[in-house]
């Protein structure tokens, strides 16, 4: 409700895998070499453009000895339209099973359509006034100047953005 957000590990053992590694081979615990940064701490994805199409994106996303989809929110697979902030990307090994999971951050995409837009600016006017709160990465995509606040400075980072006034960073 106040906004702040708590990260939590998992570990699930099945029946007969007590004290075995689950990913036997240290290559799958690497991040897929790319263009995009992997954060491993946060388990998200950054420094990709706004608009960039789901092909291009996974393209550029080489798993070694595995593959790679892109899921919406709801867990289908994305095949078409744009990478956005929220999507998930999930990493397999070679038999097919998923080894890791990172989410989309494009900063200035708030509503989750891969683009920076009006509706973008509108989202985050709405949370700085408390009228909308956001949560999450789509949280995170409001910090355009990457300062760690959440401010009128932001708006003025994504208004510029669409205006063609200033390019919004992807780190």
């Amino acid at each position: 409700q106040n906004g702040t957000t708590k990260s939590y590990m998992l570990n699930i053992a099945r029946e007969g895998d007590v004290g075995t590694d689950p990913n036997p081979d240290p290559g799958q615990n690497q991040p897929p070499s790319s263009d995009y940064r992997f954060d491993d701490n946060a388990m998200v994805i950054t420094e990709i453009k706004p608009s960039t199409p789901v092909q291009t994106f996974l393209a550029n996303v080489h798993v070694e000895g595995g593959s790679a989809k892109l899921l919406n929110r709801d867990g289908a697979e994305v095949t078409s339209g744009e990478a956005a902030t929220g999507n998930w990307l999930a990493l397999y090994d070679g038999s097919g099973n998923e080894t890791k999971r990172y989410q989309l951050l494009i900063y200035g995409d708030v509503n989750g359509d891969g683009k920076i837009s009006s509706t973008d600016l509108l989202a985050v006017q709405k949370h700085i006034l408390k009228l909308q709160e956001l949560g999450g990465v789509y949280l995170t995509a409001c910090d355009a100047n990457h300062d760690g606040r959440f401010t009128a400075t932001d708006l003025l980072v994504i208004q510029k953005h669409i205006l063609k006034l200033g390019e919004l960073v992807q780190h």
